[in-house]
């Protein structure tokens, strides 16, 4: 995601175009894939993080937990794969580690437990 200036991305081997990006806009593209990915995001959102900080805007959970998961380095399931289409909206300072289980729980609104090294968001709270 880029947030000042402009980068232009060219690729080594066919078949992908030169991709001029521009503030607000992100590239993702993984070898061996196509096509690349390329959009208009919200950078607020996507930069939060170097303020030590989720923002979430009606995003999709399976997105908000791979934010979460890069910025701690640990993993999350859901016991409930219908639970991903819950969208989320909240701006939040990051918390420690420690308790993440419990932060999560609050901005969700649903039962997180904890297994050793992993988190499980498990469903509503009862």
């Amino acid at each position: 995601m880029l947030a000042h200036g402009s980068v232009l991305v060219r690729f080594r081997k066919e078949p992908y175009d030169t991709v001029l990006l521009k503030p607000g806009e992100m590239l993702e593209f993984a070898p061996g894939t196509a096509p690349i990915l390329h959009k208009a995001v919200d950078s607020l959102s996507i930069s939060a993080w170097r303020q030590q900080r989720f923002v979430f805007s009606n995003t999709p959970l399976d997105q908000a937990i791979q934010q979460i998961e890069d910025f701690y380095n640990c993993t999350i399931t859901v016991k409930d794969s219908s639970l991903l289409r819950y969208r989320i909206t909240a701006s939040v300072t990051a918390p420690p580690v420690q308790e993440l289980e419990t932060v999560l729980a609050g901005i969700l609104n649903m039962k997180v437990s904890r297994k050793g090294d992993v988190l499980e968001i498990v469903g509503a709270q009862q």
